[in-house]
């Protein structure tokens, strides 16, 4: 190579270094993309001397079919090549062949010289000298530069084809920032139709002032646009009173880069002074320091009058429901029988709380209904649902505690429109007290009628003596001896009086049923009234030689019914002296003492009526104060007795809160007892 080719090339490779610099500035420079393309290729034209630069871009996927993107002429060259079309296109076709080099990312160079294979081509195109060098996009062919020069027919060194491909790949990289702004330009204008479309408010902040508001917050809050964008607006003015500290706390937390949650609702206040609930949600895109905030803003009136009605629903329903005395309750059958229960009643049936059983199914409950009675049940519902009936059950179930209650049950099943089963709703009643009363009520009759065919047995053998003597009387009387009628009217007279006796204990009893005795408490003296009693009985227990005696010395005040006490003492010393041997003794007695009544240590008098007679077995101190049982004995000189006095003891003492009970041991004595609270 000779001294002057030496220096041609190198002032080319200059020309293109020099080109390549201006090029990269325009392309870095300019912000619009075709203008700084443009520009570069203008610059990269007249440093070459080139005659011609063309852009194709393919625009298929298969690099089939292209079109011409930008191009470049020598402004003071009129060429036909330029403004013919059809030679364009020729071109085109033309290099068409050679678009699988391009794809392997080879150049292509040709010459008008003989030898050359396109020779031919070139000159039908008037072209002397044709370097193509391919364009690609993120490592995709995206089309190809072609540097033509109609004038010379001049060669490209490796220098001067690398410092162009260089120059395309600085052209490739103004294509892609073309791209990127016209995507962004895109995404932007959506964005934009978007937001200024939106039915929300939305905003953007930027250390307390709005730097955007979109029309929707413009008419939330009543302000223009200016006004809320303006540097002196003051959006606190926005916030209403109550809502101010909690916004306040907000911000000084995002300054501070505390993370807060990002949906809130607060009050705002308008520019008319109307106050509005909205909802806003924000997201923080501001760097430490500075506080810049992204908001959308929806106004929640409307919801807020419907949860305020719906709270105000529930509050109602919920008290509804917790005043029923009963387990109210719905089972979703299409939720695989999720049972929701609606007051808190279900402690108190099964001793489990309702967070144990929330969200159990209805199948929890089956555990706990007794064995007997679950199969009784259950064809019951499946009959009442298959006839789209409300069903009646009633069943026992063990509680916690091993506890059987008694439950009784509504049911009323909700069809949809199809007749499908959408739910069941219904409520339980703890029925226990009243199968106890029940219960009680029963065995209190079966206990009476049994008392009934006691006393009417025992009122049927002395009846029955007492119509012997009588008719032995009118038969036989003109027969009888003085004495025997003396007899026979003697022991008329005794059975009289037992049947009177029984018959008196029987009447007030049956007063004390029936509600018609009266009680009347008052402050009685004890002293007096086991006096008054030992004189009275003073007879009976002189008649067997028995030792009566009361040992209440002081004054002992009580309040109760004195008729109700003095018949209690009076049958207990009655028995004493019944069942008491000759020249035994009975002993009257009474003391303050100190017992639990109803959980409270409250004070009572002791009043005991004790006896050394004959006593009273195991067997016999169980049937003592029962309707149910005969406790008919005999006496130690053969009086005899039906038991009545001591129950009417019993419901006499009870009416006062009292106990009565007895000790006694056969043979030794017995100590009846009984307690009157003070």
């Amino acid at each position: 190579m000779n001294i002057e080719t030496e220096k041609r090339e190198s002032s080319n490779l200059n020309l293109i270094i020099e080109a390549i610099q201006k090029s990269a500035c325009y392309l870095i420079s300019e912000i619009n993309n075709d203008s700084s393309i443009n520009n570069c290729l203008n610059h990269l034209g007249e440093q070459l001397n080139l005659s011609t630069i063309y852009v194709f871009n393919f625009i298929d996927d298969n690099n089939l079919n292209q079109e011409l993107s930008y191009f470049w002429t020598e402004k003071n060259i009129e060429s036909e090549f330029n403004s013919d079309i059809e030679k364009i296109n020729e071109f085109k076709a033309f290099f068409s062949n050679y678009i699988p080099l391009l794809e392997k990312n080879e150049i292509f160079f040709a010459n008008n010289n003989p030898d050359n294979n396109s020779f031919d081509n070139l000159n039908k195109l008037n072209i002397e000298s044709l370097l193509i060098i391919p364009l690609f996009l993120k490592a995709k062919l995206w089309g190809y530069i072609s540097f033509i020069d109609n004038k010379n027919n001049r060669n490209f060194n490796n220098d001067e084809i690398n410092l162009l491909k260089f120059a395309t790949n600085i052209f490739a990289t103004a294509l892609i920032n073309k791209q990127c702004r016209e995507k962004l330009n895109q995404s932007e204008q959506q964005y934009k139709i978007i937001v200024e479309n939106a039915f929300d408010a939305i905003y953007l902040m930027k250390n307390k002032r709005y730097d955007y508001v979109n029309p929707q917050f413009v008419q939330l809050t009543g302000y223009s646009y200016e006004e809320l964008t303006a540097n002196n607006f003051n959006f606190e003015i926005l916030i209403s009173e109550e809502s101010k500290k909690y916004i306040k706390e907000r911000y000084e937390a995002r300054l501070n880069g505390i993370a807060i949650d990002n949906k809130y609702e607060v009050n705002i206040l308008r520019k008319d002074g109307i106050t509005v609930p909205v909802e806003i949600n924000t997201v923080s895109i501001g760097i430490k320091g500075e506080v810049a905030v992204l908001g959308i803003m929806r106004e929640i009136s409307e919801r807020k009058r419907f949860e305020n009605a719906l709270k105000e629903s529930e509050h109602s329903y919920r008290t509804l429901t917790e005043n029923i005395p009963g387990l109210v309750y719905r089972v979703y059958v299409q939720e695989k029988n999720k049972v929701v229960f609606y007051n808190n009643m279900l402690e108190k049936f099964l001793g489990y709380s309702d967070n144990e059983i929330q969200s159990s199914d209805y199948n929890f409950l089956e555990k706990f209904i007794l064995p007997e009675d679950k199969y009784r049940i259950e064809k019951e519902i499946v009959q009442a649902l298959n006839d789209k009936q409300v069903y009646d059950i009633e069943f026992r179930i063990k509680d916690i505690n091993g506890n059987i209650k008694y439950l009784m049950g509504r049911g009323k099943p909700v069809f949809d429109k199809n007749d499908n089963l959408l739910f069941v709703d219904g409520v339980f009643f703890d029925n226990t007290k009243q199968k106890e009363v029940e219960k009680e009520l029963n065995e209190t009759i079966a206990s009476k009628d049994k008392f009934f065919s006691i006393i009417a047995h025992d009122l049927k053998g002395p009846l029955a003596g007492f119509m012997g003597y009588t008719k032995t009387l009118v038969n036989e009387f003109n027969k009888l001896t003085f004495n025997e009628i003396i007899d026979i009217t003697t022991t008329l007279s005794e059975s009289a009086q037992k049947l009177y006796s029984t018959l008196e204990n029987l009447l007030e009893w049956s007063r004390t049923q029936t509600g018609r005795i009266e009680f009347k408490p008052e402050l009685i003296d004890l002293r007096e009234i086991a006096f008054n009693i030992t004189y009275i009985l003073k007879q009976n227990a002189n008649d067997k030689n028995i030792m009566l005696v009361s040992n209440i010395f002081d004054e002992t005040i009580v309040k109760a019914d004195k008729n109700m006490i003095t018949t209690v003492i009076r049958n207990l010393v009655a028995n004493a002296i019944k069942f008491t041997d000759d020249y035994g003794r009975v002993t009257i007695s009474a003391k303050e003492i100190t017992e639990s009544i109803g959980g409270l240590q409250k004070k009572s008098y002791l009043v005991s009526v004790e006896d050394n007679g004959i006593g009273i077995d195991d067997a016999g101190l169980s049937k003592l104060f029962r309707i149910d049982e005969n406790v008919t004995s005999i006496g130690t000189s053969g009086e005899k007795g039906t038991g009545l006095g001591l129950i009417l003891c019993k419901e006499f003492i009870e009416k006062h809160n009292g106990r009565i009970w007895a000790e006694s041991q056969h043979g030794k004595g017995s100590s009846f007892n009984f307690t009157i609270p003070v």
